[in-house]
């Protein structure tokens, strides 16, 4: 494992901004439950112990490798309906 990997930064490759309130502790609060949920089940199939209670994200492992996190969470055609639903103001002007 890279030593200088944290999870803020594994999460923001990977597009989840959310605001590190204290080591390993990140407040959700702006994510989506959707976002949320995607979210989740990555850390669950990558065996990441955590808790996750009003928005409130803590994670109790040491961050992973990168590598290891792009290959759980970069899924074939990920990101691609971020932002179409303006795509109609745009098309019909």
């Amino acid at each position: 494992m890279n030593k200088m990997n944290k999870w803020n930064r594994l999460f923001i490759r990977q597009g989840f901004m959310v605001e590190e309130k204290s080591f390993n502790v990140f407040d959700c609060t702006s994510k989506t439950n959707e976002n949320m949920e995607f979210l989740l089940d990555g850390l669950r199939k990558l065996s990441i112990i955590f808790t996750y209670e009003n928005s409130i994200l803590t994670i109790s492992n040491e961050p992973i490798s990168e590598d290891l996190c792009l290959k759980c969470f970069d899924l074939k055609d990920r990101g691609r309906g971020e932002g179409l639903w303006f795509r109609h103001l745009v098309e019909y002007s």
